[in-house]
């Protein structure tokens, strides 16, 4: 989902895009303004839960929600609840009635 102000980031689209592409990293200011839902598993051994820091770090409206022994792509099997939770919170955030 991506509006002007919203952007939800999965680890899969994140490590598609990468740093660059998905827009955080970008010199462009709208897209640095953008409130941003990433979701990133701590074992994640194709995409370093490092990298999400570095987005955090580059654009302090990210929310890094990190789920601990969740591999690529697999913070929904680790913790479903947590994780529909937190998606209905930005889904809410960003005015989509769930």
């Amino acid at each position: 989902m991506t509006n002007k102000s919203k952007t939800l980031l999965t680890g899969s689209s994140l490590a598609a895009a990468g740093l660059a592409a998905c827009g955080v990293l970008s010199a462009d200011e709208d897209e640095l303004r953008r409130d941003i839902s990433l979701m990133h598993g701590l074992s994640d051994r194709l995409v370093p839960h490092s990298m999400a820091e570095e987005l955090v770090a580059a654009n302090p409206k990210i929310r890094l929600e990190s789920f601990e022994g969740a591999d690529h792509i697999q913070c929904y099997l680790v913790d479903s609840d947590r994780y529909k939770a937190a998606y209905k919170d930005f889904l809410e955030n960003c005015g989509v009635t769930v």
